[in-house]
């Protein structure tokens, strides 16, 4: 079975961005602060997108997918489970990438780690308050 990459947005309530890299154009996001090439505004907009909402945890990640799963995730992201989406990526990867620019790699590692986990956002609504 063939895998690929493909490169997003997660937080605290899931996955937010699922796209294929087809021509590696999120790579060098992933690659030490010194050989860093000039960023798209895609890539910048997601790292923005990532420190805007520390609160939620939110990391930029690269993952690559057997075929069968990268469908799958594609399925539960066409009905609204992005929490499900989020721990089958996490749980089928192969190999994960987590993007570092505009913070450090500790914290992009632990928020990774606490992820898919709706709790954790401060602004997120108790279903059982009036």
């Amino acid at each position: 079975m063939s895998s690929q990459w493909y490169y997003g947005l997660a937080d605290c309530h899931g996955i937010e961005s699922f796209v294929h890299d087809l021509e590696n154009e999120m790579m060098d996001l992933f690659l030490p602060a010194d050989d860093k090439k000039a960023k798209t505004s895609q890539q910048f907009a997601m790292c923005l997108r990532a420190q805007a909402n520390a609160q939620r945890h939110a990391v930029v990640y690269r993952a690559k997918l057997p075929d069968n799963v990268a469908e799958e995730i594609e399925d539960l992201l066409k009905k609204s489970e992005y929490v499900k989406a989020l721990e089958l990526l996490k749980t089928n990867a192969e190999e994960v990438m987590i993007g570092t620019y505009g913070t450090t790699k500790k914290a992009a590692e632990k928020n990774w780690k606490m992820i898919p986990n709706p709790d954790l956002d401060p602004y997120h609504a108790d279903d059982e308050t009036p």
